[in-house]
C-alpha cells in the first residue's frame, strides 16, 4: 500500500485500553496481574486509567508489521495523548477530534479516514455499526473490533486485526 492509503488502527480508550470494571475487579488486576493504572483529573471530574501492561506493544508491534497508522478515536482526544500514551509507551498519536460523549465518534472518525482502510477498536455497538455503514456506503475497508467493555482489549483482538490487514495487503 502507499503511504496515502495505509490503513488506520483507531483506538478508544474506556472499555478498550481501560476496562470498565467495578472497583473490586479493577483491584484485583492493579495488584495480581500487574495492570498499569493512574488517576488522571480533567474535565469536571477523575477518571480511573487501568491498562493492560502490553497493550502499547501490542498495537504499536500491529502497525508496525502492517505498515497501518495508530490514532486516537476517543472522547478523550487530545488527553489521550497526554494521559494514556505515556502510561503504556505509546508515542504522540494523531487525534480525530469527536464531540462530548454521548455524541458519536463514529462521523467524525470516517470524515477524518479519507477513505483509507480501517481498523477500530471500540466498545460501544452504535459506535461500531455507525461506522460500518458509513464505510459500505462509501466502499471503504472496514473492521470494526468491539471489545467487552470489562475486559478491553486482547491478544485475540490484535491477532484478528492483524489477519485482516494482512488479507487486504494481499488484495492489492
Amino acid at each position: 500500500m502507499n503511504e496515502d492509503n495505509r490503513p488506520i488502527i483507531a483506538l478508544d480508550v474506556d472499555g478498550v485500553l481501560s476496562p470498565d470494571a467495578s472497583a473490586k475487579r479493577r483491584r484485583h488486576l492493579w495488584y495480581h496481574h500487574g495492570y498499569k493504572r493512574k488517576a488522571v483529573r480533567w474535565g469536571l471530574g477523575v477518571s480511573q486509567l487501568i491498562i493492560h501492561p502490553e497493550a502499547g506493544v501490542w498495537v504499536q508491534r500491529l502497525a508496525h508489521d502492517t505498515g497501518a497508522e495508530l490514532v486516537w478515536a476517543t472522547h478523550w482526544n487530545e488527553h489521550a495523548n497526554d494521559h494514556v500514551g505515556p502510561l503504556i509507551g505509546l508515542p504522540p498519536l494523531p487525534v480525530v477530534v469527536t464531540p462530548r460523549y454521548p455524541e458519536l465518534k463514529a462521523p467524525a472518525l470516517i470524515g477524518w479516514t479519507t477513505g483509507r482502510p480501517l481498523v477500530w477498536f471500540d466498545d460501544e455497538e452504535r459506535e461500531i455499526a455507525t461506522a460500518l455503514r458509513s464505510t459500505k456506503e462509501r466502499g471503504q475497508p472496514f473492521l470494526g473490533i468491539l471489545t467487552d467493555p470489562v475486559v478491553g482489549l486482547t491478544s485475540a483482538h490484535v491477532d484478528e486485526v492483524r489477519t485482516w490487514l494482512v488479507s487486504l495487503k494481499r488484495d492489492e
